[in-house]
């Protein structure tokens, strides 16, 4: 669920490009849309590897489940960052 003006709507978005701030239904913002962007050239970049999934071609389903189930809600709200694979991704993709 999350807030769009002053009404809470049930659309969670997809998991794999969901920003922080929807995940912790603090609702929609301009931010929202940089970090699904981000999301999208970071994919681009490393191959199809997703940030924070530690893996490439996730399905819809396995990111809801992974997002509940599997560390991912955590890790995507968490103040640290992208994990060090992810950065590492990084480095080898723009030398």
């Amino acid at each position: 669920t999350v807030c769009v003006q002053s009404a809470k709507v049930a659309a969670p978005g997809d998991p794999r490009y969901i920003a922080p701030e929807v995940v912790l239904e603090e609702g929609l913002s301009p931010k929202s849309d940089v970090y699904s962007l981000g999301v999208t050239a970071f994919e681009l970049l490393t191959g199809g590897w997703l940030p924070f999934f530690n893996d490439q071609a996730v399905t819809l389903h396995m990111s809801y489940y992974k997002l509940k189930f599997g560390g991912i809600r955590e890790a995507i709200v968490s103040q640290d960052g992208l994990p060090w694979q992810d950065l590492d991704r990084l480095r080898k993709a723009a030398p």
